[in-house]
């Protein structure tokens, strides 16, 4: 008979094949609940996506291409010209291979005069002037999909949003506002475009003497809805989250004698309103992630001077790898939620910034990379060369 060693001898490749089946079949049924914790989890992503983003020089700017691992050097792509001491004003994201932004022109007397709306093929290279009547001082904004851009127009005692298609360049006068309005005088802030809603609806901001509201414009009716009193004060930093019904923005609040901003949600379907305040931590550009319902929060700590950005939703939070000095800002997520590219500064407070350097964080691997260091950088967004 054998012997109890030299049968398990024979038999445990059989037990090993049960073994590893049961494993996969617990995999199997496992992985439709990993895959809804969007948390740690990243789309897979074949495109090998590049960081857009601008340098400033004197004369012009340079736009570049850069991947995350920083194997490859940055790729430069085109050099703006525009006027003395202005760098480009772009707008935040890449849509059907086209990136947008507004220049003053090199002939202009000021960089406050009127700038030109341009769209620029990655792909091509191909540039194409779509307007030349936009505020230089504030960012087009992209809408549906990338089809038409909302910009701002300054007139003669009014300020306008406008709307173009990028196919037939027809313009539409989304909403005006006069400032020979008794009511404004001369402390009358502005309109600020913000994006589109889930309904189709124009979101901007307004600033008056009374602070900052919140409004939206119906493209089909014109009609005009206040949604919100955002902040007695300047509010800033407008985010609108991947599914269009959420609303970030930073409001300043008094600490000690200084402003301290922090971060307020604004839900556009419930009229809800979520702060994520902190006393210890000064905030800064809350961003989405395109593929989770996540904002990213940069911060720094009042009293250690240091601070890493910060994921936070209704159910968790999570904090990325922290710069070895000063703190970093969030700029622009890939589209799938792995990369982050962002600003991380030298000094100790929004007020005292320091040195800023253009960096990528790679969430899936925990690595940073630095791509500019010491030098005036605009990011762009995201894009896919595939």
């Amino acid at each position: 008979m054998a012997s109890i060693p030299s049968l398990f001898n024979k038999l445990w490749p059989k037990y090993v094949v049960i073994l590893i089946c049961v494993i996969i079949l617990f995999g199997l049924l496992l992985l439709p609940m990993t895959r809804s914790n969007l948390k740690n989890i990243f789309t897979e992503d074949n495109n090998n996506p590049l960081l857009v983003y601008s340098v400033f020089h004197e004369q012009f700017d340079e736009i570049y291409l850069s991947s995350p691992g920083g194997k490859n050097p940055p790729q430069l792509i085109a050099q703006v010209g525009r006027f003395t001491s202005h760098s480009i004003t772009p707008a935040s994201g890449v849509y059907k291979n086209k990136i947008a932004y507004i220049t003053v022109p090199r002939k202009s007397k000021n960089s406050t005069d009127l700038g030109t709306l341009w769209t620029l093929d990655l792909t091509t290279r191909e540039r194409t002037v779509l307007a030349t009547d936009a505020d230089p001082t504030n960012p087009p904004k992209w809408l549906d999909d990338g089809d038409t851009l909302l910009y701002k127009r300054i007139k003669i005692n009014q300020q306008e949003l406008i709307t173009i298609s990028l196919e037939s360049r027809i313009k539409k006068i989304i909403f005006s506002e006069s400032f020979a309005r008794p009511e404004y005088r001369t402390s009358f802030g502005g309109v600020y475009p913000v994006g589109q809603d889930a309904r189709n609806n124009v979101i901007f901001a307004k600033l008056t003497s009374n602070g900052t509201d919140v409004l939206a414009v119906s493209r089909i009716s014109g009609e005009t809805t206040n949604l919100l009193h955002a902040s007695d004060e300047f509010a800033r930093d407008f985010s609108l989250s991947p599914s269009k019904t959420q609303l970030s923005y930073l409001i300043a609040i008094e600490k000690f004698e200084r402003l301290n901003y922090q971060t307020v949600i604004y839900n556009l379907s419930t009229g809800q309103l979520t702060t994520y305040r902190s006393d210890s931590y000064e905030q800064f550009s809350p961003r989405w992630i395109p593929s989770a319902d996540l904002l990213s929060i940069g911060r720094i700590n009042i009293k250690n001077q240091s601070g890493a950005v910060i994921l936070v939703s209704k159910e968790s939070s999570e904090e990325l790898p922290a710069p070895i000095q000063g703190f970093d800002v969030p700029i622009s997520w890939s589209s799938n939620g792995r990369y982050l590219g962002l600003k991380n500064y030298s000094g100790t407070s929004g007020l005292q910034p320091g040195v800023s350097s253009l960096m990528i964080i790679d969430r899936s691997l925990g690595t940073r990379t630095l791509l500019e260091s010491a030098s005036e950088t605009l990011v762009v967004g995201w894009w896919s060369n595939d």
